[in-house]
This record gives C-alpha cells, structure tokens and sequence, in this order.
C-alpha cells in the first residue's frame, strides 16, 4: 500500500477488518497528506490502526518520520529511500560533449543554473527568482510545468530579468538529462516540509551538477549533504541562495570536490540495484513471518 492515498487507504482497512486482517500489510509512506486538515482529522484514525497492524511501514528517510503527524510512534519502521538507476542516465563523452555544444549555442559562455520540477508552493521559485536577480550575469532555465508557473514567470518580468532567465515548460528525459549535464548549478531551493525527498536532486548529481538545496529536516537532506555533497541554504533565503549559487560557480576546487562526492553518494545509498535488493530482503521476511499467509 502506497500513501497517502485516502481513498485506497479507506478501502484497505475495511476489506482487512472484514479478513481479520489476515494478510500482511507493508506500508509505503511517501508524504503527509498536505493542506487537507478536514480529511487528515477523518482518516487519521484509520490510517493509523493499519500502520500499527502492518508488518512494516517504510519511508524514504528517517527524518521524515521524526517529524510525521500521520504515522503513530509505535509502528515497525524501516527506510527505503526512492532511488535512481544510473544506466538510465546517459554519462559518456559523446553525451558530455553534445551537452556542452548545446549551452554554447544556446546561452555562450554565461554562468548557467538549472531548475527542473513541478511548479508548486514548496519548491520555492520565486525565491530562485530573487536570487537570480542578485546574479546579473548568470543565466537560469526553470523548466517543468505547475499552477506557479505564470506567477514564477511574471515576477521574472517584474524583476527585470525574463531575458535571462529560460522557462520551457514540460521537458522529456531526455531533455532533462541534457540541461542537467549543460548547467553548472542544480537550484533546489524548496522551503517547505511537504519537500519529503527530492528525486532531481540524485539525477542532477549523477549528471555532474552541483546542487544547491534547501536545508530541510526531511530527506531533501540525507541527498543534500552541506559542504559534502552540496550546498545548502536558509529555506527561503534569497540573499543565501544567491551566495551559495555565486560559491559553486566561481570555486572550482569546491565544485570538483562536491561533484565527486555527490555521484558516490547517490551511487552508494541511492541506485537502484542498493534499494531493490533491500525491498526483496524485507518483503521476503514479511511473508515468511509467523501468522503471515
């Protein structure tokens, strides 16, 4: 079962009643249910008695679960980290170079910094677009699609800085992997806990992008690890975001030693090949658990 999903989660803990909850329940948490006080108060107590009854209820970080107000204190808890697969990332010299042709043609020899995601409250764009603003001869592509789009799009223009800054829209994989490998900084600059992991934070790492992430007590950073494998900053800060942005661009030492550390990183704790292994691992002990059938 994969939450938050209120209307599966209704639907589970009746049939599981009606069994004598009798099959084994594993539980994937992805999130809290966000800005629905009304239906968190309704299913609060059910989803928490399937936490409870559940062989093991997993969530991508530790963190996450810390500051949780959906998960009861008493559950069997395990982490699995959402994860990426590095072959799926196209890293040869051919792509390499074919990226850095395309940045040249398209934005010269100008700093450039990348945003790639949904265009939502949490993810902090109109604090990328302040601290834009302090970099005058950076250039930015903020792709990706969402209802702040518009919005993110008119301050851009408000601040007199539209014609640098790159808006897309929706891009492909394909695409995405070319503006990770083209920038020089990744900007994840999210202010908010609804921000419980971020996946483009690995894909930017394993595509050799520095990141710039905000500093949230989630699993933004068991990725994002300040001064190791990326730079981190006061969750709506402009002013921070800004000065952490112009250090990965102008020190190179800085950038080489992060992006080193970021790739080993996200291959270690976070490829696809780790994650799976230790899924099959604890799917295997829940079925052979005493009771189970």
């Amino acid at each position: 079962f994969h939450a938050p999903n209120p209307f599966v989660a209704s639907i589970l803990w009746a049939k599981m009643r009606m069994q004598g909850y009798r099959t084994p329940l594993m539980i994937f948490h992805q999130m809290e249910i966000s800005g629905r006080r009304t239906l968190r108060q309704l299913l609060a107590p059910m989803y928490r008695d399937l936490a409870r009854r559940a062989v093991w209820v997993s969530v991508a970080s530790p963190k996450n679960y810390a500051i949780s107000k959906d998960l009861p204190r008493d559950v069997r808890l395990v982490t699995l980290p959402l994860f990426v697969d590095p072959d799926s990332y196209p890293t040869d010299e051919a792509f390499r170079t074919a990226a850095a042709l395309w940045r040249r043609e398209t934005y010269g020899e100008a700093p450039l910094i990348g945003f790639v995601g949904r265009h939502v409250y949490y993810k902090g764009l109109d604090v990328l677009v302040h601290a834009l603003a302090k970099l005058p001869n950076v250039r930015a592509i903020i792709a990706g699609d969402g209802p702040l789009r518009a919005s993110t799009m008119a301050l851009a223009r408000e601040l007199g800085v539209a014609d640098r800054i790159d808006f897309p829209g929706e891009v492909s994989h394909g695409d995405k992997c070319r503006i990770m490998a083209a920038i020089d900084v990744f900007a994840f600059p999210s202010m908010d806990r609804a921000e419980a992991f971020g996946l483009s934070q690995l894909e930017a790492m394993l595509l050799g992008a520095v990141v710039v992430a905000g500093d949230l007590p989630t699993g933004v950073t068991d990725i994002s690890v300040n001064e190791e494998t990326a730079l981190l900053v006061e969750p709506g800060n402009a002013d921070h975001l800004a000065a952490q942005m112009q250090r990965a661009l102008t020190d190179t030492a800085l950038r080489a030693r992060l992006r080193t550390n970021a790739r080993r990183h996200v291959e270690e704790r976070f490829s696809r090949e780790r994650v799976l292994a230790d899924l099959v691992r604890l799917t295997r002990a829940a079925i052979d658990a005493p009771g189970a059938t």
